[in-house]
């Protein structure tokens, strides 16, 4: 009973946060999101964007910044961001059009075939167009039964690689802090959320108490990465 009442929270937390700068407190990995993958997305992405694995398209507004226009793909059509509806490991044979840019976050793990996956984002793709794509190393179990892997910063390197992109860079986005406060930040404010007001309060104490120490205990103590919860990449289509 308790685990589905975190459950059915933790997608409500989603749903009521998903447009407001709210969302970034919610746990250290999410707040490494904002502070690290989305503004070095947003160095390199531009013209027209699809978003794929879009979900409630919470990026959105960050992303119009650089991109003229934004296609969200996605195999559910969660609100009306999600533009294209499909599987992503046929999303070559789904859309005609070609993009300048594409970003691609916490997406290729429910791919049985990332290979595949990543073949197509390539086909989608202008010459010289942009990849941003985050992937987890350290996550638990979701979304199942359609989560399939994990992936080191050589793993990634190699799924571009060889299939035609120049790799530009890839960063650390998290460590193991940031993993064990994900599950208690999230715990706690799914536990409490269902509250009126008190859920704000604990949002913002877990924040303070372990969200941002986390994060800042990553930047200071895995300076090297060993223990990166995820990684950011840029490539390129040459």
């Amino acid at each position: 009973m308790l685990y589905k009442l975190i459950k059915n929270s933790r997608k409500k937390i989603d749903r009521d946060l998903v447009f407001t700068k709210k969302r970034k407190l919610i746990s250290p990995i999410l707040y490494a999101q904002y502070k690290i993958t989305l503004p070095l997305s947003l160095e390199y992405i531009h013209g027209d964007l699809i978003d794929i694995g879009c979900g409630y398209s919470p990026y959105r507004q960050l992303l119009l910044e650089k991109a003229d226009q934004i296609d969200g793909y996605d195999h559910f059509k969660y609100n009306d961001f999600v533009t294209i509806i499909g599987d992503i490991q046929t999303i070559c044979q789904t859309i005609e059009h070609t993009y300048d840019s594409a970003v691609c976050f916490e997406v290729l793990e429910h791919s049985p075939s990332p290979s595949k996956t990543i073949e197509g984002i390539f086909k989608i793709l202008k010459p010289k167009g942009h990849l941003a794509i985050s992937v987890p190393l350290f996550s638990q179990v979701h979304e199942e039964p359609l989560d399939y892997f994990r992936f080191t910063k050589y793993g990634v390197a190699e799924l571009l690689n060889s299939n035609g992109f120049t790799v530009i860079k890839i960063k650390k986005k998290a460590g193991l802090f940031s993993f064990l406060g994900h599950q208690i930040s999230i715990f706690l404010n799914s536990l409490f959320w269902p509250i009126p007001v008190i859920n704000h309060f604990v949002l913002y104490f877990l924040f303070i108490i372990i969200v941002f120490p986390c994060y800042w205990l990553d930047k200071i103590f895995d300076k090297n990465g060993k223990f990166a919860q995820g990684y950011i990449a840029i490539a390129q289509k040459e």
